[in-house]
């Protein structure tokens, strides 16, 4: 009686193992679903934004959390490009000009390490897969760099 119970376990095991798996919802919000306002960068590379987590309540009851994230934590410059790299890549010593447009796009003048020469490159922060903002409500919203090995995005949010 023992083998086919722990035959039927070793094979449920294998399959949690090799599968990449999911994140809730409420977990991979991004700074459109998280309904964020005034998103900005200020010292540079500080992402900042007053956001509300998804909810059933009336706007005009809704609160607002402000939220920082020193965007050095989770993006490195690679030769001209952003890539991202938790912890710590520390893009900002190497990419003096950086904007953020309304589409929640960074814009970056990189070095590329050939000399004094820069190069133009954005990263896409409305995607949760680099800035990840979590929380069930506005009262235990965070935000934070977020790497995506394994995670599978099934595209039900």
């Amino acid at each position: 009686m023992r083998a086919p119970t722990i035959s039927a376990l070793a094979s449920l095991l294998s399959i949690s193992l090799g599968s990449p798996f999911s994140i809730p919802c409420y977990e991979r919000m991004n700074l459109g679903s998280a309904q964020c306002q005034n998103v900005r960068l200020t010292d540079k590379y500080v992402l900042q934004a007053d956001c509300t987590s998804p909810s059933s309540a009336p706007p005009d009851k809704l609160s607002r959390t402000h939220l920082n994230l020193d965007l050095n934590n989770c993006f490195a410059n690679y030769k001209g490009t952003l890539n991202s790299a938790k912890p710590g890549g520390g893009f900002g010593a190497s990419c003096p000009s950086c904007t953020l447009d309304d589409k929640y796009t960074m814009h970056c003048d990189c070095e590329t390490g050939n000399g004094n020469e820069t190069m133009k490159t954005e990263y896409d922060l409305n995607n949760w897969h680099p800035v990840r903002i979590s929380g069930y409500s506005s009262s235990n919203l965070k935000i934070d760099c977020f790497e995506d090995a394994g995670i599978n995005d099934d595209g039900m949010c």
